[in-house]
């Protein structure tokens, strides 16, 4: 090493300074190279647990959709469930009229029964 130091001095004072400015340029190049390593490493963590994160959502929103599915197929059963009891209520209407009055006018006990049917539509759409 003082050999080599030697022999830059003796070439000069340029040459003793590039020498200087090597050595400061790969010390400090060493230090950098380590910080951006950390860096990565502390990234690739963090890209680690963003990827568990995607991964959790999207079981959740696979559990959405399933609720969903659930959700809209108890919906379509309640809706059959109050045709059906509309349907038995105009029944019931029907047999009570022709009980109670006899077998008079079918037109008026039709139309009492369409007028259910309606108001029976109008409930539903609330």
């Amino acid at each position: 090493m003082q050999e080599l130091i030697n022999v830059v001095i003796s070439n000069g004072i340029f040459a003793t300074l590039f020498v200087a400015l090597l050595y400061f340029q790969l010390k400090d190049s060493s230090q950098r190279e380590k910080k951006y390593i950390a860096v990565i490493e502390k990234f690739s963590k963090q890209l680690d647990a963003v990827e568990d994160v995607k991964e959790n959502i999207s079981k959740h929103f696979d559990s959405v959709d399933n609720v969903s599915y659930d959700i809209s197929k108890q919906s379509e059963a309640i809706e059959n469930v109050k045709q059906d009891i509309s349907e038995i209520k105009n029944v019931i209407y029907f047999n009570n009229t022709i009980v109670s009055k006899g077998k008079k006018d079918n037109k008026k006990q039709s139309n009492i029964i369409k007028e259910n049917n309606s108001e029976a539509k109008v409930e539903n759409e609330n």
